[in-house]
């Protein structure tokens, strides 16, 4: 199955929204201004919101984060229930991972509320370490658990000769490696 890894367009709010609200237990956004908010940044030369396309759908996509300027986050990732299972999570991570060390960043974080040893594993088998196990962190008395991946230790994990990566060099990112080099 090919898939392409691209930007997400003002367009496809709408269909964006509806892989996100796929989504069992967890709904990140919750109307088509806040997905919108998040692709403006793609606009920006700043990689906000990616997705994953196969059968010319989209069914996977991420939302990525910047903690810090030598640090990038994952969040806000759903895949279609009929994609699940199939590695789309995985590759969505792995291109996160991609982008980040185009951005000069070193490590890659993200967190895991709750059971989900699915998830769990994702992050394992990527090499991500667990930094901190937090008990009953939530009001509902979950454990969050700190995953991260040091991309100068680790490197960039392969995306496969099936995907094909459509994620420009922008300034923004040309401006960031550059600081982050000192």
């Amino acid at each position: 199955m090919r898939k392409i890894v691209r930007l997400a367009k003002f367009e496809e709010a709408d269909e964006i929204l509806k892989v996100y609200q796929s989504g069992e237990d967890f709904l990140p956004y919750t109307d088509v201004k806040e997905v919108k908010k998040s692709i403006k940044g793609n606009a920006d030369g700043k990689v906000s919101l990616i997705v994953i396309e196969s059968d010319n759908k989209i069914v996977g996509v991420l939302k990525l984060h910047r903690p810090q300027s030598h640090i990038g986050k994952g969040g806000k990732v759903a895949v279609l229930p009929e994609y699940r299972n199939q590695g789309i999570g995985k590759l969505l991570y792995k291109v996160a991972i991609k982008i980040f060390d185009m951005e000069g960043r070193r490590k890659v974080t993200d967190s895991l509320v709750g059971d989900n040893p699915s998830v769990f594993k994702m992050f394992e088998n990527l090499g991500f370490e667990i930094e901190a196990t937090m008990r009953k962190h939530t009001p509902g008395g979950k454990t969050l658990y700190q995953f991260a991946y040091h991309i100068d230790e680790k490197g960039i994990p392969d995306l496969g000769e099936e995907v094909k990566f459509n994620i420009p060099i922008t300034e923004y990112m040309k401006d960031l490696k550059q600081k982050n080099k000192k």
